[in-house]
Order: structure tokens, then sequence, then C-alpha cells
């Protein structure tokens, strides 16, 4: 201790002798004087005790501490010590530091104490909950805790599918036989034990080649020799050297390699002949010994096996028995079902030697799926084997070693039927999730590859086991900590399971993954609303689950686009409350507005609208839209704004108007590696775009799905070329699909790219390098590379900035592609005859029955190639694609005029969803018209003159 002490005798040291002190009584040394000093306070029973600047720890024999501060550094402890336990456990050991300190149970668990913490006075050190700690030491800043050394089982991967029957152990080495009869040893070898013809140590199983070709049955190890034992020629194989001689029915010597030794043909009396007996070989220590026996008793040690479903046994277990078949039932399903390695035992296939390691061909889910449905109806032992999954495997999930044999358990539990109820079913399956989720890395990586082996219908039944229980907890009145935490650790397996099923593209339909009662309007605002709570709040969103931001792909796409609008409306309201309160803040200035007013001419629709958004604010950008086209002020607002959109879009992605480019005269746009207009028109391009989601609106947006894959950072892929320019990439494949070695001189292509009317290097000089079979991939990956990223980097990454300054980039990076282009122009999922049941009639149609006209209208329809309907579609409301709502939001209108004659025809005003069709009389006259005008004309927003 310092210097400092309280006055008061002292008992000096001599020579670095210590006096004779009381028992039990507290004594400091004085740093620079040799000077003994008794603590004030007193103690019983002590045991230990530990220091630190400002504290003074003591164990006690009753197994407390106490603790004791000094008022200043160095100084001798007074005051009223604190006095701590750990309840039935006995504290054993305690050091100080300088702001905590740690204490040691008697178990050998750790746990620590912060000075200052006002909450608990210790918590358990949880990372070395599977460690047993025997000393702690505590320095200022840093701890060190030392463990007993634990010897825990290793796998030997170099004996993996090697068959593996039989396992016999020397002081130093292992010798293993599998089916094929075949030996492998390792270990020790300096005495010749391996039978590798050397005496060297081998740290892997290696083949003891001499016995390759003989079948080994038996093998057997002694502290430095090795037995190996052929039934079939009755001979025994010794290798090994021992201090003294080795004593079987005579003198045998070690030797480095193995050697034959013939066995007498004598049974049990000395008699020739051993029909119905066979030998047995046995090794330990020194000696050796053979015995020979009757068959019945001698299984060599290698057929014992671990308790198992066998064949007859659930047939047995429905019976219905008397009292001891009962008992002998439950005790089966307890020896079973309270063991992970028996239940994955009970349903394996034969193992294969070529088995891949991330393969699952050895678990046979089919019996596991049999065995399961034989049971389902069987209450009593569905309640036996359930209380056992309960009590026995559950628990011991998440400490699973890392192989796959062990994880097999992951992949069987999904088969039982008790997994896949509803209410009764929750407690097993949270705590499986919980189980998945707490598994080490090395573990849950082993898991995943499991699962990427499984098929879409067994991968399925793992999502339908986790979607149907969630269920009920999210659908309950009030929540608690405890619901929400099991909810949160189904929907992170969910999640793992998704990841995998995309990944390693198994197949299972997304749609697999949707919780339809999830999707419910006052759920999702919910959800929406708290998220934005977070937000304000500044919270992070992983202490409660959100769908709509950790776990979008439980909700299908109606429910997706729901979250999109409620986000709107919950930030316009923020708005609008926010000008008030400035507004009551601040009453002398002039209030703002709620509303993005977008005022455009009539006769300058895109400029106008181009010059408005090119010095809009950002947050006007997010307000409610409000159209006004001079010279149409007779229109509502979802005319005006269908009228906007499809005219700017029109304009824009005209391929005159030269903003975009197109390979061929039906294929797709994309963005020009050499544009002719400043990047800021397509930042305007990209805000035009948000603002079409943002409020709802389904537009005309020919380009491939790339367009929307980039927007969510995925890389674009040589299917994307394919859609974009089907012969470039129809010739890009054929490269990557021919293997003969004359492909240089067949195809004769180099490391360029020939794109947008230019010619560039995929690599420096790639005009001189050819690509041949080594390289052919790397070059394809660098053209689509190019064509989509590289050539189009500057003018897309405004488009992407604009797209994202109205759009929340945190709701839609979990969107498929897909679903953000069926997001902005819709879907091609028809339904023609509803689009026939929605339509509405005016003027001389509307008439019951329905007019002739009408009659041959919609048998005309039907008969049309879907090419020709989806253009009618385009004709008519300026999308070839369905609202992402579908055909229900669809509702068209059919109307004649006064002055139509079977001359004219027929035309569309989009904004107004209206066509307008001459009363035509005959079938071919208004086919070839309904043709010719959807083939060469567009729908406008005109009224009828």
């Amino acid at each position: 201790m310092g210097k400092k002490r309280p006055s008061g005798s002292g008992a000096p040291l001599a020579g670095g002798a210590l006096p004779n002190l009381p028992s039990s009584s507290l004594w400091f040394y004085s740093a620079g004087e040799c000077q003994l000093s008794r603590c004030p306070l007193e103690f019983s029973g002590i045991r230990q005790v530990s220091c630190s600047l400002r504290h003074v720890a003591v164990v006690l024999s009753d197994g407390r501490v106490a603790l004791c501060a000094t008022q200043e550094a160095g100084a001798l402890p007074t005051g009223k010590p604190k006095y701590f336990s750990l309840g039935k456990l006995k504290v054993t050991a305690v050091d100080c530091g300088l702001s905590n300190m740690l204490l040691l149970s008697a178990d050998g668990k750790l746990h620590e104490h912060d000075y200052v913490a006002s909450i608990s006075p210790f918590h358990p050190i949880k990372r070395l909950h599977d460690r047993r700690i025997i000393q702690v030491a505590c320095g200022d800043h840093h701890c060190m805790a030392l463990s007993k050394a634990q010897y825990l089982p290793t796998l030997v991967e170099a004996l993996w599918n090697k068959g593996v029957e039989f396992v016999a152990c020397g002081a130093e080495h292992t010798a293993v036989l599998s089916k094929d009869g075949l030996v492998y040893t390792f270990g020790a070898g300096e005495h010749g034990q391996l039978g590798h013809k050397y005496a060297k140590h081998e740290p892997l199983p290696r083949l003891v080649v001499e016995l390759h070709e003989v079948h080994v049955t038996q093998v057997a190890c002694g502290r430095h020799h090795t037995l190996a034992y052929a039934t079939s020629s009755k001979t025994v194989y010794l290798f090994g050297v021992e201090e003294q001689q080795q004593r079987s029915n005579g003198d045998i010597h070690g030797r480095f390699m193995a050697l034959p030794m013939q066995l007498p043909e004598l049974d049990n009396h000395g008699k020739k002949g051993t029909s119905g007996r066979t030998y047995k070989i046995i090794a330990g220590g020194n000696q050796s010994a053979v015995v020979l026996l009757e068959e019945k008793f001698c299984d060599r040690g290698m057929n014992r096996q671990i308790a198992k479903v066998e064949p007859g046994m659930p047939e047995r277990w429905l019976a219905d028995g008397n009292s001891d078949q009962r008992r002998r039932t439950k005790q089966e399903i307890k020896q079973i079902f309270s063991s992970t390695a028996c239940v994955n035992g009970s349903f394996l296939q034969p193992r294969e030697k070529d088995c891949k390691t991330s393969d699952i061909s050895w678990i046979d889910l089919k019996a596991a799926s049999h065995f399961f449905d034989m049971i389902a109806n069987r209450e009593q032992v569905l309640q036996q084997i359930s209380s056992c999954l309960k009590n026995y495997i559950i628990p011991e999930l998440s400490q699973l070693p890392a192989h796959r044999d062990a994880l097999a358990i992951f992949l069987l539990l999904p088969e039982c039927s008790l997994m896949h109820g509803s209410q009764e079913s929750l407690p097993l399956v949270a705590a499986f999730a919980t189980a998945v989720n707490n598994l080490k890395p090395t573990s849950l990586k082993i898991l995943e590859k499991l699962w990427s082996s499984l098929s879409a219908s067994s991968l399925s039944k793992h999502v339908l086991m986790l979607t149907k229980v969630i269920v009920s907890p999210l659908n309950s009145t009030y929540m608690t900590l405890q619901d929400y935490e099991i909810v949160n650790q189904i929907l992170e397996t969910l999640k793992k399971l998704y990841k995998v099923n995309m990944k390693a593209n198994i197949g299972l339909p997304v749609e697999e993954f949707y919780i339809h009662e999830l999707c419910d309007s006052q759920f999702l605002c919910d959800d929406v609303r708290a998220w934005h709570t977070l937000k304000q709040e500044n919270v992070d969103d992983s202490c409660m689950p959100l769908l709509c931001i950790q776990f979008p792909f439980l909700l299908n796409l109606l429910a997706k686009r729901q979250v999109l609008q409620i986000d709107l409306a919950l930030k316009q309201k923020v708005e609008v409350l926010s000008l008030l309160m400035n507004c009551m803040e601040e009453s002398s200035q002039v209030p703002g507005f709620p509303f993005f007013f977008l005022t455009v001419r009539n006769t300058n629709i895109l400029e106008d609208t181009l010059d408005v958004l090119s010095t809009a604010k950002d947050c006007d950008l997010r307000k409610a839209l409000t159209v006004e086209i001079i010279g149409m002020s007779s229109f509502d607002q979802d005319a005006l704004k269908r009228i906007l959109f499809n005219h700017v879009f029109e304009d824009m992605l005209n391929p005159e108007y030269g903003m975009f480019v197109q390979c061929g005269q039906f294929s797709p746009l994309w963005f020009p590696a050499n544009p002719s207009f400043e990047p800021k028109t397509y930042f305007l391009f990209g805000i035009l775009c948000g603002l079409t989601i943002f409020n709802c609106a389904s537009i005309y947006l020919p380009f491939p799905l790339a367009l929307f894959s980039k927007l969510l950072d995925q890389q674009p892929t040589l299917a994307d070329l394919k859609e974009l320019d089907p012969v470039r990439g129809r010739s890009l494949q054929e490269l990557l699909d021919y293997e003969y070695e004359d492909i240089v001189d067949n195809y004769e292509v180099c490391y360029i790219a020939t794109w947008d009317s230019h010619t560039v290097d995929l690599i420096p000089n790639g005009s001189d390098t050819s690509v041949d079979n080594s390289n052919k991939h790397d070059f394809v990956n660098k053209y689509v590379d190019y064509v989509f990223n590289k050539s189009v980097e500057v003018v897309f990454e405004q488009f992407k900035r604009g797209f994202y300054k109205v759009c929340e980039k945190e709701l839609l990076k979990e969107f498929h592609p897909k679903e953000l282009r069926s997001i902005i122009i819709g879907n091609e999922e028809y339904d023609w005859k509803k689009l026939e049941q929605n339509a509405e009639y005016a003027g001389v149609y509307e008439q019951q029955p329905p007019h002739p006209t009408i009659n041959i209208f919609w048998e005309v329809f039907h008969e049309l190639p879907l090419s020709e309907k989806k253009k009618f579609l385009l004709f008519l409301v300026g999308s070839d694609c369905v609202p992402v709502f579908g055909m229900d939001f669809l509702k068209i209108t059919i109307m004649s005029s006064p002055s139509f004659t079977e001359d004219h025809l027929p035309y569309a005003q989009t904004c107004f969803l209206t066509l307008k069709l001459p009363p035509y009389s005959k079938k071919e006259v208004l086919k070839e018209k309904l043709l010719l005008a959807i083939c060469h004309n567009r729908g406008f927003h005109e009224e009828d003159q």
C-alpha cells in the first residue's frame, strides 16, 4: 500500500522477518517503510485478500466477499465494508482492478463487479461460461483468467467416408478398421506399431499397405503393438516391438511390418474343427491373446449399435398392448428421442464413398417423414416424443459440435408433425429457431450448406414450420417482451432460410415466405409508424422486429406497395404538422404549403416539368403532388397526373428525342455510352421515376430488368444482356458453350467490346489479346460489365441519385428487381375477363342488353394474341402492364360520339382510361380498325374535338 496510514502501533520488520501476528487479522505493509500496520477493520475467517489503488477485497470463509474503499490512494481501508455473495455458490478467489474486480465461484465460473455500477453488484462473464477457471488476475485496465486444460473431441477429417467400423487404441497410437477390411493407423510409431515399415510418427491416418490385399475383420491394440485378423484365412498379423516378448500360444517377437501368423484349427478341447465358433483377438498392455468363442457370443465388438428406430418399431408402438409392452414403448421412445445422435442415426442412408461434405444424400428425409406421418395420430406416442424433445433434444441443439452428422437433427425436426401445429408448437419451434441463431459461426456455416442441398419441397417444410407459428404472437392484442423475443428469433431464422434459398438457387418460390396474415393494412401501418418513431428518436431498429425494414421478404407485393403508401402518408402528415407548428410559433411569417405544386403549360409540358424539378427543394419532392396544366382546368387531379406522366415519359423515351439508345426496333431502351444530354437531365429523369412511385402512378418504362437490379445495387448478368440485345447475348452464350480447342480460330474474338457505335478495349491491349477457353468467362463478364456499368457510369449514377431523392432507399433495398419493376410499371398478371367485367359504358353503349358493337368488340379482343392485347393496353392506358394492385383497379370506359362513322379509327383518352369506339357493325371491320389504331397510334389526352 502507499505511505500514509492511520496513527497507531506498528510492528517493525527486522531483517525481512515477519513478526508473529494474530490469526484472522489484516495487516498492511507501507511501501518505502519497513513497517506493518494493522487494519482498523475486523474480519472473521479471512481466506484471501486483494488490493488495488483505492480498494481492498477480502474473501471470507463463508464464501462472501468484503469490499473496502480507501479515502485516498495508498491509505488503509476505513469505513463500513460492502459484503457480496453469489447466493449458494461460494466465492473462492477475487482480484481487484482499478475500476472493477473479478470473483471466482466454487464451480469455476467467473463474475465481474463494477465499483461504480448502480445495478446488479456482479454479473457472470458469459463468454467463459464453458471454461473452468482456476485463477484470476487484474491489472488497472486489463484482466486475465487461467482455465484448466480441457481435451475436447476433435473430428478426424481424414477418415471421412472411409466407412469406419471399428477403432482400437494403444498407449500412443490408434488403429481403424473400415467396412472394406482396410486398416488405417496413426499416432506414435517409434516401436513399429503402425505397420508402415519404419519407426516414424503419423499425425494423420494412413493405410497399412501390407494389409491392402487382405480383408481384415478385427483389429486390436496393445501398448506398443497392433494385431489384425483375417477371418477368411484365419491369420493374425502382428506388428510392433515391446520391451519384452509378447506371448500368445508361444513366443512371438514384435515386428516393424505386418507379417502373418497362422492359427491352428482347434476347438476349445484341442480337437480339430471350428464349426460354429470363431476367433476373437485381444491385445492390452504388453499382452496378446486369441480366444475361440461360439459365434453367438462373438460380435467382434463391431456390430454394437446405438438405439434407433428399427423396422417394425413404429407399428409396435401404435399397437394396443399390455402394460409391459407400453412400458417397453415408453422406454424405447425415451432412449431414442433423448439423444440427437440416436435420432440422427435412425434416419440414415448407406453412405457412399464419393459423398460430398455438403451433400445430404446420407440423410433419409423420406424415411423420417414416413415415420412421423405414421405416428401423427397417436396422441400418447406424440406426447412422449414431445416431452423428450423439450427436455433433451431442443436444449442441446445450440451446443452441438460443428459437424454435419451432428447438425442433421436440424433437417429432421421439421419433418415431425409436432413442429407443425400452431399455438401448441410455438415453444418447440421458438426454441428451435433460438438454437439456430445461437449456433457458432462454424456450425451455422455447415448448417447453411446442408440447407442449400435441400430440395424445394424439403425447404418448404422448414419455412412452413416457422411461418405457421409466428402468426399467433404477432396477432395477439398485447405482446410481452418474451413475445417480441420469440418473434424476433423466428424471423431471424426465416431470414437465414430465405438467403440460403436465394443464394443457392434452390427454387423455392418467394411466395412461400409470404405471411399473408401480416399483410393487414393496420398491422403494416403500425409497423411503419414504429419505424418512423425509432428513426426520429435515433434508436437502433434491431431492438424490435420491423417487417418493413428487417424482414420485407415476408410481405407480398401488394403489402410492400402499401408500405410505400403508408410511408408517404406519414411523411406528408409530419410535413403538415411541422408547417402548423411553425405557423403557431412564427405567426408573422406566411406559412408554407404541404403540397408540391407542379404547374406547366399545355403546349410545353416536358420543358416546363423539367424546369420546375430543377429548382425544387428536396423536401418539396416528398410532398403531395398537385398538378396544374394551363388549359386543362376542368380535369381532376388523377387525370392531370396521368396526362403529365404519360406526356413527359412518352417524349423522353421517344428514340427520336435521343436521350436513350435502342439495339433494335422492339428492343428495350438503355442509357447511352456517349450521351448528348447533360447528366442533370438523367438526374431529373430519376426524380420523375421516383415521383411515379411516390404518387402511385404506373408508367410505360421499356427498360430491361437490369435497370431495376442496378437501382437495388445488384449486378446485371449475361441474362440481362440477352434481354437488352438478344443477338449479342446469344453470341456470347455460344462462345461460353463452345468447348473445342479451335475456339481462337473459329471465333477470332479479342478483348474488345463494340457498343453504342464505339469499340473499346476491355483490358489493356485488349485488341491484341485473343479469347480462348481459359479466359472466355472473364471476357463475357467484362463485356457485360462494360455495357451495364462502365459505359453508363456517369449518367446512371445521376439517374439513381435522382430516383432516391424521392424514394426511401431503406424501404426499397430488400425488393426484388422484378418487384420494383412491378411497382413502377405494373406486372403481367393479366385477367382479361375481369377487364371486361369491370368495363363501364357511356353514350349509346350505355344500355342493356349490351350494344351489338360492344359484343363484337369483346369477341374480337378475346381472340387477339397476347402481344396484341398488350398493345391495346399500351394504347388505352399508357402502359402494357397491369397495375400492381391487379385488374380490379383497372376500370376502362368505352363510349362513342355522334360524329363517329365506321370509317373512323378508335382512339383513346389515356387520362380518363376511355376508349372512343365508332359504332362498327361488322366484326371484320372492327378488328381491322382496332389493330390499325393500336399498332400505329398511342392514346392521347386531348378531348374529342
